[in-house]
């Protein structure tokens, strides 16, 4: 059985505040409302947290349209399979040149130098199609060299966020798309 994490990541530790058992005939899409449901009734008088990252499995609009219903916003990262939403988002944030990033920041990772580059795309105040609630499009390159080697991969996610640029800014934008992975990778 497959089981939701939801990780507190405001501070360097990063606690683990609930646990979610996912049931063998469903999978994450299908147990998230159910999730959002407990942490609104758990933690949501408590001010603990503001921002629901998501993988793209978890990325539905109905399902971000929750997020926002409990008082929360959302940062969901978005792939092919999301059709329409990813091809826009791939279109104006693609062609994007390195040195016009918005933000980026070199570090250290297994051995290996990662440079991550973050460009935004302000949907404005009108959403994207079915997604009315959606500020900006994110866009994360992540450039991972071998100093052994000098052996580079290259790849790039994509992101939908009910925050405005504004409040959401690049620096916070690039170390929310990163800090998202600390659930599986750092919780105490």
């Amino acid at each position: 059985m497959r089981v939701h994490t939801v990780t507190l990541i405001s501070a360097d530790a990063a606690p683990c505040i609930h646990l979610r058992p996912i049931e063998g005939e469903t999978n994450g899409l299908g147990a998230m409302p159910a999730l959002l449901a407990e942490l609104a009734r758990d933690y949501g008088r408590t001010g603990l947290f503001h921002l629901v990252t998501t993988d793209a499995g978890n990325t539905a609009c109905g399902l971000m349209g929750q997020v926002l219903d409990h008082g929360w916003e959302y940062c969901a990262r978005i792939k092919s399979e999301h059709g329409d939403l990813s091809k826009e988002a791939e279109r104006v944030l693609g062609p994007r040149r390195r040195e016009r990033a918005a933000a980026s920041y070199t570090d250290t990772e297994n051995g290996e130098l990662c440079t991550y580059h973050l460009w935004r795309y302000d949907l404005e105040d009108a959403g994207w199609l079915d997604w009315t609630p959606a500020r900006q499009f994110l866009r994360v390159e992540r450039i991972a060299e071998k100093p052994q080697t000098g052996a580079r991969t290259v790849g790039s996610r994509f992101y939908v966020t009910s925050l405005a640029p504004d409040e959401l800014g690049p620096k916070t934008a690039l170390s929310t798309t990163r800090a998202h992975w600390r659930c599986e990778e750092e919780t105490h």
